[in-house]
């Protein structure tokens, strides 16, 4: 989806009443842009579907240190098909990581493998953003497959 408001950590209404209207459409997992920074996620509906409001920025040339900052993910997707053959799908195990562009060469860095030659006090950021991504979600697992 691109919503919610730029530079805001904070979802707005209308990115919630869009992502109720899609769940309630059945839809599984959103994934979220257009802020530019990071903002929460959680399971909506009865865990029905799995909401990433906002994954910010990838890499950026914006001058903002928090637009440096993006959030992989990483989710299962699980399908069960019951006896009568009904299908039933879920988002499973979501984790994530957040990331970092440094400088403007476009260079991405999972924020555990930054120094502060990078990010001076790059540890306080990183318990910033995390708070901010687990606002909804705190059981949110932290860490790719495969780091």
């Amino acid at each position: 989806m691109h919503w919610g408001t730029e530079y805001s950590f904070n979802v707005d209404a209308k990115q919630e009443e869009i992502a109720n209207y899609l769940s309630g459409l059945g839809v599984d997992l959103i994934i979220g842009a257009h802020p530019h920074v990071i903002q929460t996620v959680e399971y909506i509906n009865n865990n029905k579907t799995f909401v990433i409001y906002s994954l910010g920025n990838f890499v950026s040339d914006q001058n903002d240190i928090d637009n440096f900052t993006g959030l992989a993910m990483e989710v299962t997707l699980n399908k069960h098909v019951d006896i009568d053959n009904s299908v039933t799908n879920s988002v499973i195990e979501p984790k994530a990581q957040l990331i970092r562009g440094v400088n403007h060469n476009f260079k991405v860095v999972p924020y555990p493998k930054l120094t502060d030659n990078e990010l001076n006090g790059y540890t306080n950021y990183y318990e910033k953003y995390k708070n901010i991504v687990n606002e909804r979600y705190p059981n949110l697992v932290w860490g790719l497959s495969g780091e």
